[in-house]
């Protein structure tokens, strides 16, 4: 559905604002400093700045070029620190959600070789079910050790 010109750009204006203001969070953190570079870095040259310079808006469909600019800027420079100082994370694409999909990677695969070293089953009178702890996981057992002695 098409709403008309003032309202499509708003919307593309906010989108872009909501995007870049994502992401300087999540540089802000550490993370997505690639993915956010590279956003910045189209962003300057794919022209869209200059549409919403081109065509400013005042409120409700609010649109504002500088301000996405200044946006732009900021996170590039950002993301440039990051890069240039040496203060990258091990992997800074990595997002949230793979770090918690490679951890549980590494729970479960403890929990496969644990499972098929036992494989015989409980012993009379003993719990069908046992608990896992961050003990019985010797890769997490050296990063939980490590962590709270800091």
């Amino acid at each position: 559905m098409y709403f008309g010109d003032a309202v499509m750009l708003h919307w593309l204006w906010k989108e872009t604002v909501n995007k870049l203001e994502f992401l300087s969070r999540s540089v802000h953190e550490g993370r997505a400093v690639d993915e956010a570079s590279s956003f910045a870095r189209w962003l300057s040259f794919s022209g869209l700045i200059k549409i919403f310079e081109a065509y400013p808006s005042p409120a409700p469909l609010r649109v504002d070029g500088g301000a996405v600019r200044a946006l732009t800027y900021q996170l590039t420079a950002a993301c440039g620190e990051i890069h240039k100082g040496g203060k990258a994370p091990f992997n800074p694409s990595l997002s949230r959600v793979d770090e918690a999909n490679a951890k549980l990677d590494i729970i479960l695969s403890a929990l496969a070789k644990s499972a098929a070293t036992t494989n015989a089953g409980p012993a009379a009178g003993q719990p069908a079910v046992s608990v896992v702890t961050v003990r019985n996981i010797p890769a997490l057992a050296s990063s939980s050790a490590s962590s709270s002695t800091s």
